[in-house]
């Protein structure tokens, strides 16, 4: 889908080379992560494949073709582009940024509109809710999914990701992650993504380019990555803990079942009842849900003794260490830590329960993969 064959930039008034003689495969569907530290020649290397920087040697092909031989206008409005500070148009409503690049093709009205509200309603605005709102009526991560709503408008192949997360908290950048990967999943985009953040980059790649210097050190899976760094800078560059960091590659929906007793009851089930099953607890406490399997909240063992009777809707409390099914077991500890507690639940987009994961069993993966 895209080859970087032979490619070096120099800028003007520079001896060396910002990237230096680059050889870069990527397929179609990928998610191709360039990381390494601030210099080494990520952003070059991006730009240089939407020409907003053009190559002193070498090529770049999309499809087979070389992009020099592409009007620059119309290779970029084929190619989605998201940067970290979004870059919305402050005057235009979320719905009119969405359509610029639709608008610019001369997309027919109603099919322009139909698009803009299948992606704000994608990646998790309603249409109805912030179509007419401006930017700054948005906070930060809502504008970043605006960015990747535009980005995504008129259907483009590729998309160039430079920093998209990196301007927001670690809890709202992780759910940002997780419903780019949701998205990616149903999209299939070849996807170039720039990030500084090793991290990042072993969750959201299929395979990452490592640069240092403008030259590219290793690209392989994340798993190999972890497995066999290529040598001391890619080693260092990955960290001590890899089986830490392999908590990254698994998502949470893929080890959902019997790693934990925490008793679920109904809203309905008698307080007396509680107190049979709260001693079995592996948290001390029983989770309580709606009819429909949505979850409410928790009741301690303390809710539990202090009620004296009643019901477990009357006495549960809210439960904020939740995730979503398609978060990473990376993010399930970062939300433990977080709030301090042992566990977090699992829930689907319709906030029903899926599961619990507990410490003791992400510990229990840590241990047997550094075995």
């Amino acid at each position: 889908m895209i080859k970087l064959e032979n490619v070096t930039k120099v800028f003007a008034n520079q001896e060396t080379p910002a990237v230096k003689n680059l050889n870069l495969h990527i397929k179609k569907g990928e998610v191709c992560v360039l990381v390494g530290p601030s210099g080494c020649g990520k952003t070059t290397t991006m730009k240089m494949i939407n020409r907003l920087v053009e190559p002193t040697e070498g090529t770049v092909y999309i499809d087979g073709k070389d992009t020099s031989t592409v009007n620059p206008i119309e290779l970029r409005l084929n190619i989605g582009y998201v940067i970290q500070e979004i870059g919305l148009f402050p005057h235009l409503t979320i719905a009119e940024n969405v359509a610029t690049v639709p608008r610019e093709k001369k997309w027919p009205a109603e099919r322009i509109r139909q698009r803009v509200e299948e992606l704000l309603n994608l990646v998790g605005l309603d249409p109805q809710v912030y179509g007419n709102r401006k930017p700054a009526d948005l906070s930060g991560g809502q504008r970043q999914r605006v960015g990747v709503a535009r980005a995504m408008a008129a259907d483009p192949p590729i998309l160039l990701m430079d920093e998209p997360f990196g301007a927001v908290d670690p809890i709202t950048r992780a759910k940002l992650q997780n419903e780019f990967l949701r998205i990616q999943e149903q999209m299939q985009k070849t996807i170039v993504f720039v990030t500084h953040d090793i991290d990042e980059a072993i969750k959201m790649g299929d395979k990452i380019a490592v640069m240092r210097k403008g030259e590219l050190v290793q690209y392989s899976t994340p798993e190999e990555l972890l497995s066999a760094p290529a040598n001391d800078f890619v080693a260092k560059l990955v960290g001590k803990n890899r089986s830490i960091k392999r908590l990254h590659l698994i998502r949470v929906d893929r080890v959902l079942g019997s790693n934990h007793n925490v008793p679920v009851v109904k809203k309905n089930t008698p307080v007396r009842k509680l107190e049979e099953l709260v001693d079995g607890s592996e948290i001390g406490a029983v989770l309580v849900v709606d009819e429909r399997d949505r979850l409410l909240g928790l009741a301690s063992a303390v809710d539990i003794r202090e009620a004296g009777g009643g019901v477990a809707g009357d006495i549960y409390q809210p439960l904020p260490n939740t995730i979503g099914v398609g978060a990473t077991l990376s993010d399930a500890l970062s939300v433990m830590l977080n709030y301090g507690e042992g566990y977090v639940a699992v829930v689907d987009k319709a906030n029903q329960l899926t599961g619990i994961i507990t410490l003791g069993f992400l510990l229990g993966l840590v241990k047997e993969d550094a075995a």
